[in-house]
């Protein structure tokens, strides 16, 4: 299935030592690296994600068969990778609501019919705060509910690579999650 949608598929293991009263917990995660879908970044917003979603939906199908129980993907996944340029828009008009925006929705389905948990950073938009634009991990458990999410609390600042243009430094901590 993997080589049929152009993904490849690496697996790694390790060995630990064997306990004498329980017996072994698997954990398998899957680390989602992806190229933009074949569009120009000039793609109205609403079909890049349409398209973007339906490669992440096979991504995970993939994860699901390979019994993979935890999928992370890359920061802002969802988007063209807009924090090299100094232009706002329209890559901000990418960002949602992190518990209640398409995204999270999307994924929230898949992770309760694969039974996994789900990863997903996103540019959140946050309309209590004046509309507020974090980088924010979502976190959903495996049976599809939103856990929370992280807030990235380092934000680089260079030259060339200024990412407050776009967002502000988080305020969740470090949140931990339990699933």
């Amino acid at each position: 299935m993997a080589s049929k949608y152009n993904i490849e598929l690496i697996s790694c293991g390790f060995n630990c030592k064997e306990e004498q009263l329980r017996s072994p917990k698997v954990v398998r995660i899957a680390l989602f690296q992806h190229k933009l879908v074949p569009f120009p970044t000039t793609t109205p917003i609403q079909e890049m994600k349409y398209a973007l979603f339906k490669f992440a939906n096979k991504a995970i199908r993939i994860a699901a068969r390979a019994g993979v129980n935890i999928f992370c993907f890359p920061e802002t996944w969802n988007m063209p990778y807009a924090f090299c340029t100094r232009e706002k828009t329209p890559w901000c008009e990418y960002a949602e609501n992190a518990q209640f925006g398409p995204t999270t929705k999307m994924l929230q389905e898949l992770a309760s019919i694969h039974n996994m948990v789900i990863i997903s950073p996103i540019l959140e938009r946050d309309e209590i705060h004046n509309d507020s634009v974090w980088n924010t991990a979502v976190v959903i458990d495996n049976h599809g509910d939103y856990l929370g999410k992280h807030r990235k609390n380092h934000i680089p600042r260079s030259a060339d690579f200024s990412e407050p243009i776009y967002y502000v430094e988080g305020n969740t901590g470090h949140p931990v999650f339990e699933v």
